[in-house]
């Protein structure tokens, strides 16, 4: 009796489902531990649907500080990239990505920004026509957008529709039953990293409460 309960919790465990992280960029590009990478030609689990105009593009990761030669005065990089931001397809036409995961209901995160070049550039992106979307120009900003799901047995279609360009840096899929656990234990540190500062260089700085 205690071997088939053993067994069956094993099972339970082992069938939990995934939480898929997909890093777009180059070929050669810094890819985020664990997850699946997807280029302009697509990936081991992405499919572009449309043979659309496509480019993959990555940008240097710059951590440390830079001094200035004459003044000594020490300045950050204008923005910290990491693994998940510094690289991304985009496209001035629309397109349809299919990733093969497990049929069922999911909770996506898009994150698209950080795409260097020039400040006048205007980005724009729309996921599956509906009012998902954002707009913003210049190389430093980065945007999140949440949204649901639904995989069937060909896997989960995304449409990219654009009034200018769209790009996306990285997709986190999470099935719907699993969203609670992979907010806190995925997403969130994730957003943390993304949003404020990479971990070592969040550890340097101290809250100090308000008096």
């Amino acid at each position: 009796m205690k071997l088939q309960m053993a067994a069956w919790i094993f099972l339970v465990l082992t069938a939990r489902a995934e939480t898929f992280i997909f890093d777009f960029g180059t070929q050669d590009s810094p890819l985020h531990p664990g997850a699946v990478r997807v280029t302009e030609a697509g990936g081991d689990r992405a499919t572009w649907r449309k043979p659309a105009a496509r480019k993959s593009h990555s940008n240097p990761i710059f951590r440390e500080w830079t001094e200035d030669k004459r003044s000594g005065k020490k300045s950050p990089p204008q923005v910290y990239q990491n693994d998940l931001t510094c690289d991304y397809v985009s496209s001035d036409e629309a397109n349809v990505l299919n990733l093969q995961v497990p049929s069922g209901p999911y909770k996506l995160v898009l994150f698209c920004g950080r795409a260097g070049g020039r400040a006048e550039q205007v980005w724009d992106i729309r996921v599956n026509r509906s009012d998902k979307r954002a707009t913003f120009a210049g190389p430093n900003e980065l945007r999140a957008i949440a949204f649901d799901g639904i995989a069937d047995a060909e896997g989960l279609s995304l449409s990219f529709t654009a009034r200018s360009r769209w790009l996306v840096n990285a997709l986190i899929a999470v099935p719907a039953a699993e969203w609670e656990a992979s907010q806190k234990n995925v997403i969130a540190p994730l957003l943390a990293e993304c949003f404020t500062l990479p971990p070592e260089q969040m550890a340097k700085w101290k809250e100090t409460p308000r008096p």
